[in-house]
C-alpha cells in the first residue's frame, strides 16, 4: 500500500514528465491503430501499406515553353511560417500530375537551391522564374498538416499553377 509520501513522489514525477512533454510540441500526437483487417486485404490498403518507397526522396523535372505557362501546382508554407514548402494542390491534366506530384509533397530543393530554409515569397519567385524546374521532392503529410497549424487562416496559399 502506498503511503502519502510515495503518492506525493509519484505526483512530482508525473508533473515533471508532463513538463518535459510540453517542451516538445512538434512531436506528433498519438494516433489509434487502424482497425484490424485480414492479411490478404492489406495490400493496397492505405492504413496498412508499408511500402516505404512512397516516402523516399524523388526527382521531378518540369519544363515549360514560356515563363507565363503554368507549372500546374500551388504551394504553401515557408520559413517565415515556420515550416517547409509543400504542394497544396495539383492541377488535373498537367505535367505536374503526370510526374506524380501530389498534395503533401514537400519541396526540398529546386535547381540546386535548398527550399527547407526559404521564405514563401522567395520559393514562389524561384518556381515561377525558371523555364526548367528540377525539384527534389518527398511525401511528408505530417509536415504538410503543420502548415495549417502555423499559418493564419486569412493567408491563402500561392498559386503557381498559373
Amino acid at each position: 500500500m502506498f503511503t502519502c509520501q510515495v503518492w506525493m513522489q509519484l505526483i512530482d514525477i508525473m508533473a515533471l514528465f508532463g513538463s518535459k512533454v510540453a517542451r516538445y510540441p512538434d512531436l506528433p500526437s498519438y494516433e489509434n491503430p487502424p482497425p484490424w483487417i485480414p492479411q490478404q486485404q492489406r495490400l493496397g490498403n492505405r492504413d496498412y501499406d508499408n511500402d516505404l518507397r512512397l516516402f523516399m526522396t524523388r526527382r521531378v523535372i518540369l519544363r515549360r515553353n514560356q515563363i507565363t505557362d503554368t507549372l500546374g501546382f500551388n504551394v504553401r508554407g515557408g520559413e517565415d511560417r515556420r515550416c517547409g514548402i509543400y504542394i497544396s494542390w495539383v492541377k488535373p491534366g498537367t505535367e505536374a500530375e503526370a510526374q506524380g506530384l501530389k498534395e503533401s509533397d514537400q519541396i526540398l530543393e529546386v535547381n540546386g537551391v535548398n527550399f527547407e530554409t526559404l521564405d514563401h515569397t522567395e520559393a514562389v519567385s524561384i518556381l515561377k522564374g525558371n523555364l526548367e524546374v528540377d525539384m527534389m521532392i518527398r511525401y511528408f503529410p505530417y509536415g504538410y498538416r503543420k502548415t495549417y497549424d502555423q499559418m493564419p487562416s486569412n493567408v491563402p496559399p500561392s498559386n503557381v499553377a498559373g
